[in-house]
């Protein structure tokens, strides 16, 4: 197991039970991909879709190691 910060935007908290958006630390697997994180927090497919690990941009498929400081953010719109 590895610990890993979680930060959500954009009211994807509502489908966690965090009592925080931001610096929610939790254990999970090494090598968890994005895309499971995302279905371990009980959010709807397609509800997070723009992943940053440490501040880089990342593909669902990243595996998350020790430490990392995850954000997850729903679809952005603009015009």
């Amino acid at each position: 197991m590895i610990e890993i910060t979680v930060n959500l935007f954009s009211g994807l908290d509502k489908y966690t039970d965090f009592k925080e958006k931001k610096g929610n630390l939790i254990n999970v697997q090494k090598d968890l991909e994005i895309s499971k994180l995302v279905e371990i927090l009980n959010i709807p497919p397609g509800r997070a879709n723009i992943f940053l690990v440490n501040g880089k941009h990342e593909a669902k498929d990243y595996k998350l190691q020790e430490g990392d400081q995850v954000s997850l953010f729903p679809p952005m719109g603009g015009g």
